[in-house]
């Protein structure tokens, strides 16, 4: 079953919970698949596991593979490594297409986990700090494409549209959030997508200059992104959801 289809026992921004060491240092080794018929107990752990487990293997990559070297031998790691981050404060983070100043890279301060090890284990290391947030005045983007084998090659005016129409989106869903009703799903879709499509129509100049940004190689600038989240905020005035 893929990763974005289990339950989680997070809501986003809600603690991670702990797990056992024993089961990180195992998925170390041999990252854990999922099977069907498990216990909804053992798809919550297993998830947690998962996402505690991406965070040793960032931790990993940062500085060049230099900030865990104290604890490495070879592709082994420490068991401090593992005790640590069974239970280490982190969150479940919401994915979103860009980030402006003071969005959370993470969901966990590397920092603080290094500072652990060396508290823990008595062993001294020296790291360039990781930044844990966005700067005042930047920005980041982060698209994911899906291909296949045998794709025909990507229409740049296309991909330009879709980098655009997914920026809007997430402007648009990080301050209007509807729940739908099982009932009326199909209704309560439409009528979202009619909001989406006001939004996208009230600010059309600004749809065309993520659309000209992007078409030229380069990326939205953060006067642009805080404009069109302005704007997004102020929409309904406050967050809006459907009724059952």
């Amino acid at each position: 079953m893929p990763d974005d289809e289990i339950p989680s026992a997070s809501s986003i921004g809600e603690p991670i919970p702990p797990v056992d060491p024993d089961d990180l240092r195992r998925s170390w080794k041999v990252r854990p698949t999922w099977t069907c018929g498990i216990s909804q107990e053992a798809r919550v752990n297993l998830w947690a596991v998962l996402r505690r487990d991406g965070m040793i293997r960032m931790l990993d990559h940062f500085n060049d593979g230099q900030l865990l070297v104290p604890w490495k031998h070879g592709e082994e790691l420490d068991d401090a490594v593992f005790r640590i981050a069974a239970t280490f404060p982190i969150r479940e983070l919401q994915h979103r297409v860009y980030k402006i100043a003071g969005d959370e890279f993470f969901g966990f301060d590397p920092n603080a986990f290094v500072q652990r090890l060396i508290e823990e284990t008595g062993v001294s290391h020296t790291w360039k700090p990781i930044r844990t947030r966005i700067g005042e005045g930047h920005c980041a983007f982060s698209f994911a494409l899906v291909g296949f084998e045998g794709q025909a090659p990507l229409n740049p005016e296309s991909e330009t549209k879709r980098c655009a129409r997914e920026v809007l989106w997430d402007a648009w869903d990080k301050y209007n959030h509807f729940q739908l009703s099982e009932q009326h799903k199909e209704t309560d879709a439409k009528f979202v997508a009619m909001l989406f499509a006001d939004f996208v129509i009230n600010n059309i100049d600004l749809a065309q200059q993520l659309i000209a940004a992007f078409s030229g190689g380069g990326i939205p600038s953060f006067t642009l992104l805080t404009e069109l989240e302005r704007k997004s905020k102020s929409f309904f005035g406050d967050p809006v959801k459907t009724e059952s």
